[in-house]
């Protein structure tokens, strides 16, 4: 006599069938409605706004020698549905992948991969985009990816857009591996006159940013405030240079990435710039020290938010005054032999007839 499958075996057989129909219809899906059309608002907003970002820095990069548009991308939406595989340097032959037919005209390639695809789970379970020294292959392709939503696209002057976030973040990886990445402003170690010298500081950098938002800068100011900016900077060092060495090298690395930022946001055509906030641009730096000493700002926003605004606002003086090479000599820095804003504006200034 047959016996009835226990209970527990039909309940395993039911879940294995719901979970190869979900599989397969996920494969399915994929491979159907692959016209742009088909495409939700958000991920086709997503693919234009790389578009035109890949056909800009082909021509002209952002930083010399980047070419984020030669990377293989995989934008995510989200961590557990489909990913959009970029400009793919290997073939892409699977069941689990989809070539989209972008708008004529493009300069990007875009595969939209299953959700059902092993080789996604390696990027669900990790953070919102690569981080140093780690590796993600996809398709036979070492990928850059980055996950995003419909903030990415949506919210006014904010560093979490899609071109300047992954322009940002993607120059960390690519550029900045052998960069000493440096430290923080020390809750215990601002003396008085730290802070003194800090706000002299931001008041050089007021000045050059006014003269950056004028559109039309006075060379002559510009290049006074600068002038006036290595020589706080010298008297900062002298008062505490253990932790201003430190703050030098983390301004130098996310102040020259939040400025690769600014530059992938303008050519997209998306507005942001130097302390932009999410309900107020073009903060004046003049403003960080009164509002700290009044109790409004704490050290957290001095050592985590400062370093990235600062050191950008340097990048773009940079470019205005036309300093040879200064792209270049960052990027061919190491560990060993490190290189900071402060050291390439100080340089400036001393090899410049005032």
């Amino acid at each position: 006599m047959l016996r009835k499958p226990s209970r527990i075996l039909v309940a395993l057989g039911i879940v294995l069938a719901v979970c190869i129909a979900a599989f397969s219809a996920s494969i399915l899906s994929n491979q159907l409605n692959a016209s742009w059309d088909s495409l939700n608002e958000t991920d086709r907003a997503v693919l234009e706004e790389y578009n035109t970002l890949a056909t800009s820095i082909a021509d002209d990069d952002i930083w010399e020698g980047f070419h984020l548009d030669e990377k293989p991308v995989l934008a995510m939406p989200g961590d557990w549905g489909i990913g959009y595989l970029i400009n793919p340097t290997e073939p892409v032959s699977s069941i689990f992948a989809k070539k989209i037919d972008v708008p004529a005209g493009w300069s990007i390639s875009v595969y939209r991969i299953a959700a059902a695809s092993p080789e996604m789970m390696q990027f669900r379970l990790d953070g919102d985009f690569n981080t140093l020294e780690t590796t993600y292959t996809l398709m036979g392709n070492d990928v850059y990816y980055v996950k995003y939503g419909a903030h990415s696209v949506e919210e006014p002057w904010s560093s979490e857009h899609f071109a300047p976030f992954i322009a940002h973040e993607a120059f960390h990886y690519y550029v900045q591996a052998a960069w000493p990445d440096g430290g923080r402003f020390p809750s215990d170690g601002a003396t008085e006159e730290d802070l003194e010298l800090l706000e002299e500081e931001y008041q050089a950098l007021a000045r050059m940013q006014e003269q950056l938002i004028s559109g039309d800068p006075d060379r002559a100011v510009l290049e006074t405030s600068a002038r006036e900016y290595v020589e706080v900077m010298r008297r900062r060092l002298a008062a505490n240079e253990e932790y201003v060495r430190a703050e030098l090298e983390m301004e130098t690395v996310e102040g020259s990435a939040t400025y690769v930022g600014i530059q992938a946001a303008r050519r997209v055509g998306y507005d942001f710039g130097v302390m932009y906030f999410t309900n107020k641009k073009d903060v004046s730096f003049s403003e960080v020290m009164p509002q700290y000493r009044a109790g409004n700002l704490d050290e957290g926003f001095l050592a985590d938010r400062m370093p990235y605004e600062t050191g950008s606002i340097l990048c773009l003086v940079m470019d205005e005054l036309g300093i040879a090479d200064w792209q270049e000599r960052l990027s061919a820095q190491t560990v060993d032999n490190p290189l900071t804003l402060y050291d390439v504006m100080r340089g400036w200034a001393e090899t410049t007839v005032t």
